[in-house]
Order: structure tokens, then C-alpha cells, then sequence
């Protein structure tokens, strides 16, 4: 946890249409001591689940849907 306790917010919606919500990320930098570090760690998660995003649409156009549903652990 760090010194200046854990922001916890509930399931937020940060994007809507590839488009950030600004009202929710200005609440959060508001609230956080190193606003400009926290923003960078947020934009490099946010990329990180975009690349994710992606290759799992890449498997799914290569292999279909339900093979590629069907790899998974709950598939």
C-alpha cells in the first residue's frame, strides 16, 4: 500500500469508444501525491490491456471463436 493509502474505486468505465473519460481520470489524479508517475503507470496498464485486446481478436479471426474458446482454462 503506499504512504498515501489505496485508492479503491469500484468497477469504473475509463473508456467509452476508445475515448478516455476525463471526469474519472481527473478524480483520480486529483487524489494521488505523484499524479504525473500514477498517469504514466495508467497509460502503460491501459496500452498493455489494448495489446491484449488485440491478439485475442487476432487468435480469434485465425482459429474461429470457439477454438480459441475452447484453449482456454474455462473454455
Amino acid at each position: 500500500m503506499y504512504e498515501e493509502g489505496a485508492l479503491i474505486f469500484p468497477a469504473v468505465r475509463i473508456q467509452r469508444d476508445y475515448r478516455m473519460i476525463d471526469d474519472v481520470v481527473r478524480m483520480a489524479r486529483s487524489r494521488i501525491r505523484v499524479a504525473d508517475q500514477w498517469y504514466g503507470d495508467f497509460l502503460a496498464g491501459l496500452v498493455a490491456a489494448r495489446i491484449g485486446e488485440r491478439r485475442l481478436k487476432e487468435l480469434c479471426l485465425k482459429f474461429g471463436r470457439r477454438r480459441s474458446n475452447a484453449s482456454s482454462p474455462t473454455g
